[in-house]
C-alpha cells in the first residue's frame, strides 16, 4: 500500500490516496487512523506544517472533515 501512496506526485494526492484506502479498508467514510499527525508526515514522507497546511486546505475545499486522527471524507473517491 505504501508504495502506491508514495508513488503518487503531489501532498494532496498522497493523502487522498491514503485516506481512500484507509475508508475502504474500513468500508466507511468516516474512520480514525492509527497515527499522529507527525507520524502521518513521517509515513508519506512530507514535512508535517505541510501535511497540517494542505489537511486545511482540503477541509476548507469541501473534501474532507477532520479532527485529530479521526477522518470523513465528504465526496466519493475512485
Amino acid at each position: 500500500y505504501r508504495l502506491t501512496i508514495l508513488s503518487q506526485r503531489g501532498l494532496r494526492q498522497r493523502v487522498l490516496a491514503y485516506l481512500s484506502m484507509q475508508a475502504a479498508r474500513r468500508k466507511s467514510a468516516s474512520f480514525s487512523i492509527p497515527f499522529s499527525r507527525e507520524e502521518l508526515a513521517s509515513y508519506l514522507c512530507v514535512n508535517r506544517s505541510a501535511l497540517s497546511h494542505e489537511l486545511r486546505q482540503m477541509e476548507q475545499d469541501g473534501l474532507i472533515r477532520f479532527r485529530k486522527n479521526r477522518f470523513t471524507l465528504l465526496t466519493p473517491l475512485e
